[in-house]
């Protein structure tokens, strides 16, 4: 949890963590987010089998279901 506190100061707590190098260490850390588009065209038994098309792969989601996701293009990096 991130909280604001006074002006000039935020708390933040990490449950488990006791270490203050490993806390400092953690949101010292470079954090990504990417967006994907999902290939809608391809069906459930190809993507659970990993038949797809050249430009998409296949990952899992956190149920562990089958997505086929587009590849990214390198230019776009």
């Amino acid at each position: 949890m991130v909280q604001r506190q006074g002006a000039d100061r935020i708390v933040v707590e990490l449950p488990g963590i006791q270490d203050t190098a490993r806390a400092k260490e953690i949101l010292g850390a470079t954090a990504t987010l990417e967006f994907r588009l999902v290939n809608t065209n391809v069906d459930q038994a190809a993507a659970a089998s990993g038949r797809v098309p050249g430009d998409s792969e296949v990952k899992q989601t956190r149920e562990g279901q089958p997505v086929v996701l587009y590849k990214t293009r390198n230019s776009d990096r």
